[in-house]
C-alpha cells in the first residue's frame, strides 16, 4: 500500500473517532437540555406568580416610595455575566460576549460567572468584583441565595444606578440570543392603569411587606435566568455537535470515496505492470 494510500487511511479513522465523539456528546447534551428545559418550565408557573405578588404589593399598596425602585444618583452600573464553564457549545459565549463589549463601560463594574468569561475578560479593563470559574450547576441554591443578599446590600449602598443581569434568552432549539434584565431598581410592572377598588390587605405595612419579599423575588429572578441560560448553553452545544457529526460523516464519505479511488487505481496500475511484465518475458 502505498505512503497517499495509508494517509488517507489514517485520516478516515481520526475522523470517524471524531465523529463518535461529538455524537455522544450530542447526546449528552439532549439529555441535560430536557432536563434543564423541565426545571424551567416548572420554574415559570412559581416566578409568574411571584410576579402577581409583587405587581400587587407595588402598585396597590399605596403610592409611597420604596428604596427598591429608586434611581440611584451615581452612573455606575453593575453587569451580572453569565457565561459557560464548558467549551464547544457553538457562538455561545461569543455571541454573549459581543453584547456585554457593545453595553459596558470601563466605569461599570461586572461579576462574572463561568471558565469562559473569566478566561475571555481575564486581561480586560473591567473593574470584576466577583468571578465564579469553576461554577459547575449554575443553579446552585446557596450561591443564587448569596448572590441575591449580595446585590441587594450593594444597591442598598447607591453606588450603583442600576444591576443588570446579562443571560442568554431561549426562544427554541435554534434560537437564542444574549439579553439583560434589571434587577435593581425594580419597575413597576403593573400594566393596568384603572383604580384598583379592591387591593391586598398588607399586614403589618406595605414596606414590611416589600422588605420580606424582595429577597424571594430577586433570587427568583436569576435562578429563572440561570436556568434559561443553561438551556440555551445546552441547546447550542447539541446544535454544535451535530453539525460537527454531519461535517464529520461528510468528510469521512469524501476521505473513503478518494481511498477508493487511489486503491483502484493502485491495483489497475499493479495488473498493468504484471500483464506488461509477462508479455516482455514471452
Amino acid at each position: 500500500m502505498s505512503q497517499a494510500l495509508l494517509q488517507t487511511k489514517k485520516r478516515m479513522r481520526s475522523v470517524e473517532s471524531i465523529s463518535k465523539i461529538t455524537r455522544a456528546m450530542k447526546l449528552v447534551s439532549t439529555v441535560k437540555l430536557k432536563s434543564q428545559m423541565k426545571k424551567m418550565t416548572n420554574n415559570r408557573v412559581y416566578a409568574n406568580e411571584l410576579i402577581k405578588v409583587v405587581n400587587d404589593v407595588f402598585a396597590c399598596g399605596g403610592d409611597t416610595e420604596n428604596k427598591y425602585s429608586v434611581v440611584h444618583d451615581s452612573d455606575k452600573k453593575l453587569f451580572i455575566i453569565i457565561t459557560s464553564t464548558l467549551g464547544l457549545c457553538g457562538a455561545y459565549n461569543y455571541n454573549i460576549f459581543r453584547f456585554v463589549d457593545q453595553m459596558v463601560l470601563e466605569k461599570d463594574d461586572v461579576i462574572i460567572f463561568g471558565e469562559k468569561g473569566w478566561s475571555h475578560y481575564q486581561n480586560s479593563s473591567f473593574n470584576k468584583l466577583n468571578e465564579y470559574r469553576s461554577f459547575a450547576s449554575q443553579t446552585n441554591e446557596s450561591v443564587i441565595n448569596n448572590l441575591s443578599n449580595y446585590i441587594i446590600d450593594i444597591y442598598q449602598s447607591k453606588k450603583y444606578r442600576q444591576i443588570n443581569l446579562v443571560y442568554t434568552e431561549y426562544k427554541n432549539s435554534i434560537s437564542f440570543a444574549p439579553k439583560t434584565l434589571t434587577i435593581l431598581p425594580i419597575e413597576n410592572i403593573c400594566k393596568n392603569d384603572k383604580k384598583v377598588l379592591l387591593g391586598p390587605i398588607l399586614e403589618p405595612s406595605q414596606k414590611a411587606v416589600i422588605e420580606s419579599i424582595i429577597p424571594i423575588y430577586v433570587a427568583s429572578n436569576l435562578y429563572a435566568k440561570f436556568i434559561e441560560s443553561e438551556v440555551s448553553e445546552q441547546a447550542s452545544r447539541r446544535n454544535a455537535m451535530e453539525n460537527s457529526t454531519e461535517n464529520a460523516n461528510e468528510l469521512y464519505e469524501h476521505l473513503k470515496l478518494e481511498y477508493n479511488k487511489a486503491r483502484q487505481a493502485s491495483i489497475t496500475q499493479e495488473i498493468i505492470e504484471v500483464v506488461g511484465a509477462a508479455k516482455s518475458n514471452q
